[in-house]
């Protein structure tokens, strides 16, 4: 019995010294990779982004994109539009949905990374492209934005 109760010490002085991590409430993005750079004409490319949320609302069960006008701003305002991707000197936005994250656990804070193929981009000789992406989660709050780097044709 005297070295359950010793052992049952050593894991609660453990366990307390373990913090889970405190991000804040509006997710924070971070661009992490592209699958490349250089392309042909109607190529299609991957984009990696990492998240972190810290009340784990990312995501919608229901998705919906009738009501919204790529070109008007409306996109943003948009309900269940939570990934808005932009082409640099555009005033059009691709509407896109992340999928619904359900936090684990006790605590909300969640993290993670997204791929997106953004697929047939029309590019031609001496053109470079590049994209932003935000993404917004269920409580309407904006991340930071990020973008790739210059894409040019191959």
């Amino acid at each position: 019995m005297k070295r359950f109760s010793i052992f049952f010490l050593v894991l609660l002085a453990i366990n307390s010294c373990i913090k889970p991590p405190n991000y804040p409430v509006e997710p924070q993005i971070e661009f992490v990779s592209i699958s490349d750079i250089a392309i042909g004409f109607q190529d299609s490319i991957d984009v990696v982004i990492s998240f972190t949320d810290g009340d784990g609302d990312i995501g919608w069960l229901e998705q919906d994109t009738a009501s919204c006008d790529p070109c008007d701003g409306s996109c943003y305002e948009h309900p269940t539009i939570d990934l808005i991707i932009k082409r640099i000197n555009s005033s059009c936005v691709i509407p896109s949905h992340l999928p619904y994250i359900t936090p684990k656990g006790k605590i909300d804070d969640i993290s993670g990374k997204i791929t997106y193929n953004i697929a047939q981009i029309l590019i031609f000789p001496d053109d470079t492209i590049i994209y932003t992406f935000q993404i917004k989660d269920r409580a309407g709050h904006f991340s930071n934005i990020v973008q790739t780097p210059p894409i040019t044709f191959e």
